[in-house]
């Protein structure tokens, strides 16, 4: 399993590949709009989950689960 964040940043940064910005602003307003687009589809489902299914890990010792 991969940190949390890194399926998130891998997406973030993804849709702004090769963009330049004009200025700090602008740069955070598009970071903040692709964020949002993110959430909106529910692309961040899984990451989201992600604490549930560890603590059941952790609850079965590391056996399999489904």
């Amino acid at each position: 399993m991969s940190p949390p964040d890194m399926d998130g940043i891998y997406r973030i940064k993804a849709h702004n590949k090769g963009k330049q910005f004009q200025s700090q602003d602008e740069l955070i307003r598009d970071y903040k709009a692709t964020i949002r687009d993110i959430n909106q589809k529910h692309a961040s489902l899984g990451i989201s989950m992600l604490p549930d299914r560890w603590r059941a890990i952790a609850l079965t010792r590391g056996n399999y689960i489904d």
